[in-house]
Parts: C-alpha cells; sequence; structure tokens
C-alpha cells in the first residue's frame, strides 16, 4: 500500500512538471512568477535577468517579469560583469542592463566562450572581417 501512494505521488509530481505552462519562470527564492507575455522560452535567472525568446527574437526579463531589454537581439549570452553579448542584424556587440551599446555592433562574430562568464580576465575575443583580436570591456582592443 505504501508503494503504491508512494508510486502515485511521484506520478502526479511529474505530470505537474510536464504541464508547467512555457510561460512560468522561477526565481533564486523559489517563487513562482507568472508572466503575463506568452513567451516562447525562457531560461534561469543570472545577475538578476532571464533571457526570454518572443517570436525568435530574445531579450531580458527581472524578477517581476518585465521585460528589461527588448526581445530583438537574434543571440544573447547571460550577463557577467553586468553585460551581455548580443547579436542584431547580423553584427555582434555588447550590451548592458539598460539595453546601452557598450561595445558597437560591428563585429562578425564574438566569442562568448559558452560559459555564464565570457569576459575572463576582462577580455572577449571578437573578429573582424576575418581577423581575432581582443576587446576589454571598455572597448578598447
Amino acid at each position: 500500500m505504501r508503494k503504491r501512494i508512494v508510486s502515485i505521488l511521484l506520478i502526479v509530481m511529474l505530470f505537474n512538471l510536464v504541464i508547467m505552462p512555457i510561460n512560468t519562470v522561477y526565481s533564486e527564492q523559489s517563487d513562482i512568477i507568472w508572466l503575463e507575455e506568452d513567451y516562447d522560452w525562457v531560461n534561469a535567472f543570472s545577475e538578476g535577468l532571464s533571457i526570454i525568446r518572443l517570436d525568435g527574437k530574445y531579450g531580458f526579463i527581472d524578477k517581476m517579469g518585465i521585460e528589461v531589454v527588448s526581445p530583438k537581439y537574434h543571440y544573447l549570452s547571460f550577463f557577467s560583469e553586468g553585460l551581455a553579448i548580443a547579436e542584431l542584424n547580423g553584427k555582434w556587440g555588447v550590451i548592458n542592463k539598460i539595453e546601452k551599446e557598450v561595445i558597437p555592433f560591428k563585429y562578425d562574430y564574438i566569442d562568448f566562450g559558452y560559459m555564464k562568464n565570457p569576459f575572463g580576465e576582462g577580455l572577449i575575443a571578437v573578429q573582424l572581417d576575418g581577423r581575432w583580436g581582443y576587446l576589454d570591456n571598455t572597448n578598447t582592443e
């Protein structure tokens, strides 16, 4: 009997996870934030913001579910040291948390290293006209 109850509880818990709506985001405090917008996809929070996707474009929301970076980018990295790498119209640049362009969208590619800290040791690798180089977070080449 006890096995049966445990099995039923596990099935109910798994069922609830499977049917969880896509517009649900979890904050670090384990509270559920119900979003008014029906996003295509949401991600975990990093530096207080979560990457969202709407109609194939990426942006950020805060822990209240408010868009702080509009979903207009083709790619966004997590924030690292207050900065995020972004792709817009085929060019790469860097924005801050208020969507100000810190490094202009002129690069063919910016290597984000597939990790949460693309500005490791204060430098990022950039490609422009087939040549590679490094930028610091103040846009100094």
